[in-house]
């Protein structure tokens, strides 16, 4: 499983999703995202970077293999 799409290659599969969140939350304080799929969580970890506490984020995989909560973490602190 690829280890580092991120925010941008999920902007031109899902049309700027970013800009989406940003507009949404002119309307709202916060807002609740959930990620089916979300593999290491790196369009997550990046999302939370720009959006910090405007959002709640929540990941799920549907094998283990597929990411673990523990490999997300170690990538997020990576990241920095």
């Amino acid at each position: 499983m690829v280890k580092n799409r991120g925010l941008e290659q999920a902007n031109i599969k899902l049309n700027n999703i970013d800009k989406i969140i940003s507009n949404m939350l002119k309307k709202r304080k916060k807002i609740t995202i959930f990620e089916a799929g979300c593999g290491y969580g790196r369009v997550m970890i990046e999302l939370k970077k720009k959006f910090g506490n405007k959002i709640e984020i929540t990941g799920m995989n549907l094998l283990p293999e597929h990411g673990t909560k523990k490999k997300m973490v170690e990538l997020a602190l990576e990241d920095g």
